[in-house]
């Protein structure tokens, strides 16, 4: 028995194609191009995680209470040689955030496809080199002057204060920390504007850990590199598309 030929004044509904196994859309994958480019990012992150460690170190070398034990050391006390450690140790803290700063920038601009959303944040995010230079020439200068600009004597009595008097010019220390002043702003919005390039990430590859990586990279620099290498780890992890036949 064969079927009566279709009326063409009853309207045809299509029924569209039941989804692909494991949900509505396909597996994600990610290209060759994309895959250099997170690599970079990667690395950025561990570079980053290094610095973030030195970074500790340093604070507490230059930590208030750091500093007035290196005060008691004698009177007419001079900076220069106590500070020699915490000062190279800077200088490779700062070191390393530019090798991560350029690694970072440089997967961020590798990224393949037009990117209008990380224009901005490259553009933007090169304020933070020399920002990172005004700080390294700021903290030495001024902490190596203050020596020459306070003469401070033990104190007497235990827990008596520390008396200090000052038998220097303060220009020295005024222009370092002014220096570090330009510097920490200039920086600060460096990585403000890598960190908001870094969070729009999500929008391309779907993973949350690289948006909670750029908001603990403003925060807390160590667990925020952390968690951009676990998030870009688990894109990376992705399939890679075929590449297209030549010819």
């Amino acid at each position: 028995m064969s079927l009566p030929p279709p009326d063409p004044s009853i309207p045809t509904v299509r029924v569209p194609p039941p989804p692909p196994l494991g949900g509505a859309f396909p597996p994600r994958a990610i290209t060759e191009a994309d895959r250099a480019g997170l690599r970079k990012i990667s690395n950025g992150a561990v570079i980053g995680g290094v610095g973030g460690v030195i970074s500790l170190t340093v604070a507490e070398a230059i930590s208030a209470s750091g500093f007035t034990r290196a005060l008691e050391l004698r009177a007419g006390f001079s900076s220069g040689p106590n500070w020699i450690a915490p000062i190279g140790l800077l200088a490779f803290a700062i070191l390393l955030s530019l090798v991560q700063l350029t690694w970072t920038r440089a997967g961020l601009r590798g990224l393949p496809g037009p990117s209008p959303e990380l224009d901005s944040p490259l553009r933007l995010s090169i304020l933070a080199y020399p920002g990172l230079l005004l700080i390294l020439v700021g903290v030495p200068v001024v902490l190596l002057t203050l020596g020459s600009v306070l003469t401070c004597h033990p104190p007497g009595p235990p827990g008596g204060a520390m008396p200090c008097v000052q038998t220097g010019a303060l220009w020295p220390v005024l222009v370092g920390a002014a220096l570090i002043v330009v510097g920490a702003i200039l920086s600060v919005i460096g990585w403000i504007y890598l960190a908001i390039g870094l969070w729009r990430l999500e929008r391309r590859y779907h993973e949350s850990l690289i948006q909670v990586g750029a908001v603990l990279l403003l925060l807390f620099p160590l667990l925020g590199d952390i968690l951009l290498w676990v998030g870009i780890r688990a894109v990376r992890k992705l399939p890679t598309v075929p590449a297209p036949p030549s010819g």
